[in-house]
């Protein structure tokens, strides 16, 4: 699964520049690229897709307009609107660019040919899963989910979860009012990496909702690396279905000898996942620079498995995959590396 950041960036209308538009926009080319390993890069013509690669697609977001934010305690908090235009901006850049890249792909990849290493047949179906916008306990002025016009105020607990249920039917709704037929929605992305105190009770409840809206949803967490913190191993108890867990090797200044053991032991014990945080914006001085970071976590994550077998793996994140791995002649071997550590091909 690998991560995709749409938000106010990814529009020329959120203020930030075409350069951040440029990193943060999505078009069907780049989740083409996603999709399948193409072999050459977009700046040399964009060569041809061989082989698929991601399938699966986790759509996040950071900054919103107005100097609101995603993240609790950052910025502004977000209100009703701003959760409705964030699934809005999902779905018609994000999902309908992956629809059409998923056609386009199952028409032009050699699904027929033996040699091809995930032969799917009948085409390309990628699986979607969303974020749910945090209820920021900051938020006293949501606004109203029903007729009673009271608008909802997040230092009530009640109010928080009556707004993630009121958006997670409207998300579902509104998925499949688009009639997506490739890009399948499969689950539901819970924001926060921690798990608060006041969260404790909301996160069962979230989860318990996703599942009554349908039983085949599945709600996903990636927790960051927080040592002694007791959540990470009671992620079936809270009620996801899988949750991958944040090394953090690429923003802390820490050993790759110290860090990667503890995170092997932590997932052993805790039955979790693992995501790859290889995108070229690091602060880890003893990393060895973005290139260093990307070797070191394929290096140390190669073979990982657990008592059942392979790993779930998550990937941050896919829009440094496109807009530069992919695109860039100069870098276009790191494309090449992860797309043979995606597919096991040693």
């Amino acid at each position: 699964m690998v991560l995709c950041y749409i938000d106010a960036r990814s529009t020329t209308a959120g203020g930030f520049g075409p350069e951040a538009t440029k990193l943060f926009g999505w078009n069907q080319t780049r989740f083409e690229r996603l999709l399948a390993y193409h072999d050459a890069p977009s700046d040399s013509g964009g060569g041809k897709p061989i082989d698929t690669l991601f399938d699966s697609f986790l759509f996040t977001g950071n900054s919103w307009y107005n100097g609101k934010m995603f993240w609790p305690g950052l910025g502004s908090p977000m209100n009703k609107t701003d959760w409705i235009n964030f699934l809005d901006l999902v779905l018609d850049l994000g999902v309908t660019n992956l629809e059409l890249a998923a056609r386009n792909v199952s028409a032009n990849l050699p699904f027929d040919d033996q040699t091809n290493s995930n032969s799917c047949g009948n085409g390309l179906f990628p699986a979607v899963v969303v974020a749910i916008p945090y209820p920021d306990t900051r938020q006293e002025k949501f606004g109203s989910i029903d007729a009673s016009n009271r608008s909802l105020n997040f230092t009530i607990e009640t109010d928080r979860l009556a707004a993630v249920e009121w958006w997670l039917d409207l998300a579902y709704t509104k998925y499949h009012s688009k009639n997506f037929t490739n890009a399948r929605l499969i689950g539901f992305y819970w924001f926060f990496e921690e798990i608060t105190i006041p969260d404790e009770v909301l996160v069962p409840a979230v989860n318990k909702k996703i599942h009554a809206i349908n039983p085949a949803l599945m709600s996903v967490w990636v927790p960051y690396y927080r040592p002694g913190d007791p959540h990470t191993a009671k992620w079936k108890e809270l009620g996801f279905d899988f949750a991958t867990l944040q090394p953090n090797y690429a923003f802390n200044n820490v050993s790759a000898d110290v860090r990667f053991p503890a995170i092997k032991k932590l997932i052993d014990s805790a039955n979790v996942g693992i995501e790859l945080e290889i995108n070229v914006g690091i602060r880890n001085p003893q990393a060895g620079g973005w290139e260093g970071n990307f070797q070191t976590y394929l290096d140390r994550v190669n073979g990982w498995m657990s008592e059942s077998g392979s790993i779930m793996r998550t990937y941050y994140y896919g829009n440094v995959f496109v807009t530069d791995y992919a695109s860039n002649s100069s870098m276009f071997s790191f494309y090449t590396k992860l797309y043979e550590f995606v597919k096991q091909i040693r």
